[in-house]
């Protein structure tokens, strides 16, 4: 009767996991606890992987969480739980190289534990092996970051006196605002989430004598800092760390024993990731103790994916600033791989096709698992070389080594099934603005390659201001009115500024401009013969006619509001299009030239008189081509443009630019 009641109970618990889930989600899945005598197992009850055609054999991956602050890594784990009660269980799992439907993360149901079934709880074997790194506190997560799924995050924490604040950062800003989105988080160790506003960092860190920093990307990457520092060098530290980051979590915990305590955090990978995909992304967690002395960072690497495939090539920054990587600068890389056999790999041997623009010479490497020495002629065996082929493909062998199957069955750490190898490589010279791709191939042993996906460097799209300052020169005069005998334009330096998109790469593309600046202009109307009466210096002259000039000065303003321009390699640039300008007049004055008889004589006098001004000009249209040589990708150059305005003549505008 019982256990007919514990039946009905799970049944009940178990139904409201599979109701309304979201499309491509498997309804149907979960899983059974069954009772031994003092402990239970755990049996997942999952659809059939259906292969994709020409994949690789699909396998899962599973994280539970017993619901007492304990997890295991098997697909069918034993656990013994140490105080009755009533757990909730959690199953996290993940279908790999998989066509079907992905099955719910968590999948959950309650676990009634009598005080008959306590006893002493025994840790996993991914409990044994999680603290690799540095002993005391490290991250690891359940799977990649795929875009429109979530993510588990296990913090966890082995200290004499595991008491102090959590810190959790989280979406990068080179990266954008979003990415990580908390959905919930365990409370196993007394872990309480505090509002980060509310939290004085700098009193966190004001404490800490030495910064003891690890890394990690599954497995860890066998460097550690052990930094002592003093109170300003902490502060500048951290300071800096946490000006990487947007999202900052804080959490107090409080473990009363020295035993291994494991804080989970569920995030959603939100859509906006997928400008992301094939990129690195580093979760860091810092653990403060309550009474100060040694801090513990921890950095976590986490690829972003579009499909769970443990065999990938990822670029640390997928969408980089032109402005910060135009020059020379180190690409991080990282080729990660996974043995899904039975047997033991002994030879595996990744031929890394890089970018066209990267230069294979300057590889450099960080980083990489298993770990070995470098081949010599002393050791040929268990050791890696590298090389470069054809120019443009690095080869780099693992030989002689034993990296386990995961289908082996005495695997008892995933992560002994992994490796990778992370470098560095430097671009040829200076990168365009274009994206550059690159992918790796994976022999294991004799088999067949193993084509990685392609890590893909892209550059974000940005405008590019650009400041002129130009001269207009006449080429050929315009005509002019029959009543005027000349007319001429004289103008000073104008200043204009321009807009156009970054560095554009073998593609037309626009630019816009807008110029200010001052024009006089003379203009000669010749004798004028029109008797009259004009008084000088308190004189009274009579005169038949009198020369007429009129000196005007403007405000021209000259506007491109369309511009097609292409890039000739990094150096010369040519454009087309319509330049309009606009005169808007400023002053104008009047001067006379009056040739009276004086005593029978002819005298030359002169005046000068304020005129009207007149009213705007009307809107010239100019078109022109135009050359640029220079830095006409980011910084300075010069040019020369042609315009043609028909009756009104031919001009050449020269000027200087500089584009930031």
């Amino acid at each position: 009767m019982r256990n007919l009641l514990l039946f009905l109970l799970f049944s009940a618990m178990a139904a409201p996991a599979y109701a309304q889930l979201p499309a491509g989600i498997d309804s149907t899945a979960g899983f059974e606890i069954v009772a031994g005598k003092d402990d239970f197992e755990f049996r997942p009850k999952l659809r059939p992987l259906q292969v994709i055609p020409g994949g690789r054999s699909p396998f899962y991956t599973y994280l539970w969480d017993f619901g007492d602050g304990h997890f295991s890594t098997d697909s069918m784990p034993r656990h013994r739980y140490a105080l009755p009660g009533n757990y909730t269980v959690q199953l996290y799992a993940v279908n790999n190289y998989d066509d079907g439907k992905r099955p719910p993360r968590p999948v959950k149901r309650q676990n009634e534990v009598s005080e008959a079934m306590a006893s002493v709880t025994s840790p996993s074997n991914a409990e044994k092996n999680f603290f690799s790194a540095n002993g005391v506190f490290q991250l690891a997560k359940n799977t990649n970051a795929l875009p429109g799924e979530d993510l588990l995050l296990i913090a966890g924490l082995r200290a004499p006196q595991g008491k102090g604040h959590l810190l959790i950062l989280t979406n990068e800003k080179i990266y954008g605002p979003g990415g990580f989105k908390q959905r919930d988080a365990s409370s196993y160790y007394g872990e309480k989430q505090l509002n980060p506003d509310s939290v004085d960092a700098a009193k966190l860190w004001a404490s800490v004598s030495q910064i003891t920093i690890t890394q990690s990307g599954s497995p860890h990457y066998n460097n550690r800092q052990d930094r002592k520092v003093t109170a300003d060098e902490a502060n500048q530290y951290f300071r800096g760390l946490f000006a990487q980051y947007n999202t900052k979590q804080v959490y107090t915990v409080k473990n009363e024993t020295d035993k291994p305590a494991f804080s989970f955090i569920q995030y959603d990978i939100t859509p906006e990731m997928l400008k992301d995909t094939n990129a690195m992304i580093t979760i860091t967690g810092i653990y403060f103790p309550e009474d100060g002395g040694d801090a513990y960072v921890h950095q976590l690497e986490v690829p972003v994916v579009a499909s769970h495939d443990p065999n990938r090539m990822s670029l640390k920054q997928s969408r980089m600033s032109y402005r910060m990587m135009a020059k020379r600068k180190e690409m991080l890389y990282k080729v990660q791989f996974q043995n899904d056999g039975e047997g033991d790999a002994r030879n595996i041997r990744l031929e890394i096709d890089l970018p066209a623009n990267m230069d294979p010479s300057t590889f450099r490497l960080l980083q990489l698992s298993p770990n070995c020495p470098p081949c010599s002629d002393s050791i040929t065996r268990g050791c890696w070389e590298q090389t470069v082929k054809e120019g443009k493909t690095i080869v780099f062998n693992f030989r002689w080594i034993s990296l386990p199957g995961t289908k082996a069955k005495d695997i008892s750490n995933e992560d002994s099934t992994k490796g990778f190898i992370r470098f560095t490589v430097k671009p040829r010279k200076k990168l365009p603005n274009q994206a550059f791709r690159g992918r790796t191939a994976i022999y294991f042993d004799k088999n067949e390659p193993i084509i990685t996906n392609t890590a893909t460097g892209r550059f974000r799209k940005s405008l590019s201001p650009i400041v002129f300052a130009a001269h207009q020169l006449s080429i050929q005069d315009g005509d002019v009115d029959k009543e005027v005998n000349s007319m001429r334009s004289r103008q000073a330096w104008s200043l204009g500024v321009g807009l156009s998109p970054l560095a554009p790469y073998k593609k037309l593309y626009w630019q816009v401009e807008l110029y200010g600046g001052t024009v006089q202009q003379q203009t000669d109307y010749g004798r004028v013969f029109r008797p009259g009466r004009v008084t000088i210096d308190g004189v009274d002259y009579n005169y038949d006619f009198y020369e007429r000039k009129v000196s005007t000065r403007m405000l021209r303003l000259d506007v491109v509001p369309v511009q097609l321009r292409y890039n000739i390699g990094h150096f010369v640039s040519v454009g087309a299009g319509v330049q309009c300008k606009l005169d808007l007049p400023l002053s104008a004055e009047e001067n006379r030239t009056i040739y009276p008889f004086v005593n029978g004589q002819e005298r030359k006098l002169s005046q000068t008189v304020e005129t009207d001004k007149g009213g705007t000009g009307p809107i010239r249209f100019r078109p022109f081509a135009d050359i640029n040589i220079g830095k006409i990708l980011l910084g300075p150059c010069i040019g020369a443009r042609y315009q043609f305005d028909g009756k009104q003549g031919q001009y050449v505008q020269v000027y200087g630019a500089w584009r930031l």
